[in-house]
């Protein structure tokens, strides 16, 4: 008696110290968001001021390298009994490892951006001309507004670049004005947008 006594106690601390990890690995998974939140707003704001192009190849590259590893999981996960329930929730678990693939690859893309405009660069300023070809306001549910103006570079390398460069210059902004950019090259040799100023007629 004394010893099943004994295994009872042992399990109900075992079950209790499973729980209290599973919270606080909870916890400590919502204050990680937090800064990755902060984080991606933050590249945001200086997305608006770089000339980069990230093709959709580098995207869905990220999603299959996290679905892919999602499947190799699965397949070594030996105590998997196969049925209608566990496929469904072997396609969530792939599903979701495919989209925390696709949010590091923005993290990634973020985080180059970042340090390009951060890290001091001895690069020379240039100045390009654009004119204002198209306006277009979008307000999404939950996701924002956005204030996009489309400018067309008479730089042949820049072509047709869209800013949101807020609400003010939006509203003040006409189709037809020519800009004069100001641009430095970061750290990776990414073109920044250092001043923009309205070429009067």
């Amino acid at each position: 008696m004394h010893k099943r006594r004994m295994k009872k106690e042992n399990a109900t601390k075992c079950r209790k110290k499973v729980e209290s990890s599973e919270t606080t690995s909870k916890y400590l998974s919502l204050w990680l968001l937090l800064p990755i939140l902060f984080f991606c707003r933050w590249g945001i704001k200086i997305n608006q001021n770089t000339l980069i192009e990230v093709g959709w190849w580098w995207y869905i590259l990220c999603a299959i390298i996290g679905l892919a590893i999602g499947i190799i999981r699965l397949i070594r996960d030996k105590e998997i009994s196969w049925n209608w329930k566990e496929y469904l929730g072997a396609v969530f678990y792939s599903f979701i490892h495919s989209a925390m693939g696709l949010i590091i690859g923005i993290l990634l893309i973020f985080g180059v951006e970042v340090a390009n405009y951060y890290i001091p660069s001895e690069h020379r300023y240039y100045n390009e001309s654009a004119t204002i070809i198209n306006k277009d306001f979008s307000s999404l549910y939950r996701a924002g507004v956005h204030f996009d103006i489309e400018f067309h570079f008479e730089n042949k390398e820049f072509g047709v670049r869209t800013f949101d460069f807020g609400n003010d210059f939006y509203k003040q902004a006409e189709i037809g004005d020519r800009y004069t950019f100001t641009f430095q090259n970061g750290f990776f040799n990414i073109p920044i947008i250092k001043s923009k100023v309205k070429q009067e007629y």
